[in-house]
């Protein structure tokens, strides 16, 4: 075994353990000039668990608008809020509604029959387009 990849994969392992994560959560009134901490959390990217290591009771505040967030750091701010937001929920699906059906157990709504005219106009479009373009008997 090469020691240049036998030293890679020990570093690799280090840094994956040593790679426990610690993010800082905010809350923030509307009113309120600055965030204060609302909870810290780590995470482990090896085994994917996370963990709250303390947690603080928002106070003094009776807002009813807040806002929860983290700061992140982009190259271009070293120090960007990040606003966790809570999505709306999509459109439901009407579940065990009743099938409404006819007296002869047929669907209700009668599909409306289409005329000779409405189901075969194309053909109608073709031959016309070929009576006008072909060449008649000059003689």
């Amino acid at each position: 075994m090469n020691l240049l990849t036998l030293l890679g994969a020990l570093s690799l392992l280090l840094i994956s353990a040593l790679a426990d994560s610690t993010a800082d959560i905010f809350y923030w009134p509307i009113g309120a000039s600055s965030p204060s901490v609302l909870a810290r959390v780590s995470f482990d990217p090896t085994t994917q668990k996370s963990n709250v290591v303390s947690y603080n009771a928002p106070s003094g505040s009776t807002d009813t608008l807040v806002r929860i967030g983290l700061y992140t750091t982009t190259p271009s701010n070293p120090k960007q809020w990040a606003e966790l937001v809570l999505s709306e929920p999509g459109a439901q699906p009407h579940l065990n509604r009743p099938v409404v059906v006819g007296p002869d157990g047929a669907d209700t709504e009668a599909v409306e029959e289409k005329s000779m005219l409405q189901k075969y106009w194309w053909v109608l479009a073709i031959v016309f387009f070929l009576t006008m373009t072909s060449g008649g008997g000059g003689e």
